[in-house]
């Protein structure tokens, strides 16, 4: 009761920490679809650790980000219902965590590296690349 009353603008602040969190969720949302669109350009396989680790958290964003949004819409109503979701989704993000430490990671491949001569002649192309 004293908070809605207050002279502080308690909703204005409210409304500020929801936009901020809203924010920070669609980068971190956007940070980790680039990161599953070039796992394969960082080497990431979908068996490896990192992978799931990545997968964990973009679930728990991905509901995170759902929630303050239906939170910033419906206020302090849903408050209780978000919040079950929230432990939910975690619970599943940690689940999933588990799963991947648990599970025994594959081995790296031998990666063969080039010859010198391979590398000179990418060097030369380059080059030639640049000067024009």
């Amino acid at each position: 009761m004293l908070i809605r009353h207050s002279p502080f603008g308690f909703r204005a602040v409210t409304s500020a920490v929801v936009i901020v969190e809203e924010s920070a969720r669609i980068i971190e949302i956007g940070m980790l679809m680039c990161l599953f669109l070039l796992s394969s350009a960082f080497g990431l396989h979908w068996r490896q650790q990192v992978f799931g680790i990545a997968l964990g958290l973009g679930i728990f964003v991905a509901v995170e980000l759902i929630r303050v949004t239906i939170w910033g819409q419906a206020g302090k109503e849903a408050h209780d219902a978000l919040n079950v979701i929230r432990i939910l989704s975690f619970d599943t993000s940690l689940l999933i965590w588990i799963g991947y430490l648990a599970a025994p990671e594959r081995a790296a491949k031998e990666v063969e590296l080039p010859q010198r001569s391979q590398l000179e002649q990418w060097n030369q192309a380059v080059m030639e690349l640049i000067n024009q």
